[in-house]
Order: C-alpha cells, then sequence, then structure tokens
C-alpha cells in the first residue's frame, strides 16, 4: 500500500485531508495527496509506504523522500549525515528542507566497465553511487558520482558506465 504526498505536481487523483483520513480507515491500496500532514512515520506501521514527490525544477526529473529508506539511513536524505529515527517530525523537517530529495534508488545502480591499467584487462563492477552532497546542497549526480569512480580506477584510461536497473528493487 502506497500514500503519495505530491510537492509541486498536479494530479486529478489527488485527495483532500479528510478523505485521505477515510481512505486510510478503508485501507485503500493507493492514496495521492498533496496534504504533507501525512508524511510520519506512523503510516509505515499501518502498512502503507510513505513517498514524498517532487519534480526537480532544475532537472525536470522526479526526485523524492521515501519514508521507510528514511529510517534505514542508507541513503544520503540528510544534509550531513544525521541520523534519522521515529522521533522526528518529517513533515517540519521537509517544510525547513532539512531532508534532500533524491533521485528513485533505481536510477543509482550502475555497471561500471575499466581497464586495470596494471593488467590492461577489462574490469565490470556493479554498484549503486548515491548523488554527492556537500554543504547541504547535491554538487554531482549519482551518474557522475559512478564516472568519477571509473575515471579513478582506469586511472584516467578508458572507462564506460552504463546506468542499470537493479533487480532487487523490483521485488
Amino acid at each position: 500500500m502506497q500514500i503519495t504526498i505530491l510537492m509541486n505536481e498536479r494530479s486529478s487523483e489527488a485527495l483532500p485531508f479528510d478523505q485521505v483520513k477515510k481512505a486510510i480507515e478503508l485501507k485503500q491500496s493507493s492514496i495521492v495527496t498533496y496534504c504533507l500532514d501525512f508524511a510520519s512515520f506512523h503510516y509505515l506501521d499501518l502498512g502503507y509506504e510513505v513517498e514524498v514527490v517532487r519534480l526537480d525544477p532544475e532537472t525536470d526529473k522526479v526526485t523524492s523522500i521515501v519514508l521507510s529508506e528514511l529510517l534505514e539511513n542508507k541513503r544520503p536524505y540528510t544534509a550531513y549525515g544525521k541520523e534519522i529515527r521515529r522521533a522526528h517530525n518529517i513533515q517540519k523537517m521537509i517544510k525547513g528542507n532539512a531532508l534532500l530529495f533524491l533521485p528513485p534508488a533505481s536510477t543509482t545502480f550502475f555497471k561500471v566497465e575499466y581497464r586495470d591499467p596494471e593488467t590492461e584487462e577489462t574490469m565490470t563492477e556493479h554498484h549503486h553511487f548515491e548523488p554527492l552532497v556537500l554543504n547541504g546542497q547535491i554538487v554531482a549526480s549519482a551518474k557522475k558520482t559512478a564516472e568519477d569512480y571509473a575515471y579513478t580506477k582506469a586511472d584516467k584510461g578508458w572507462y564506460r558506465v552504463t546506468n542499470v536497473i537493479d533487480v532487487s528493487l523490483l521485488a
């Protein structure tokens, strides 16, 4: 079950606050709203995944904050590596720009190929690469981070970086 909160997009499916409450009572599987009130870990306990979605005005790509990922503390949602706990008020953190909107995890998995400078052998690796965050700002995309990694591994020689779908995320 999913609650999607839209920050700067429009949808004819978006429900107002009172209708969202009713939909949750009825255990509706997919709920779309503009109400940031539902950006709470409480709804995870009710079986809902909560995702706050924003269209990045600079890149025109969808970015989001996924509440279950916030609790895992594995992605760079916080500007300074702050650990997120259930006690945090996510709604206030979003309004205060204390959290970063990230690209979907499926777009951060890359196949990195490079020529090993010592053996001249072509090497292949698969990794997740997150955007680079400095001083609370995303300064490099996940792809740029992957390219920098490949460039370093190849010692400035041949490399190729390809975005691939992480099939473990499709479960």
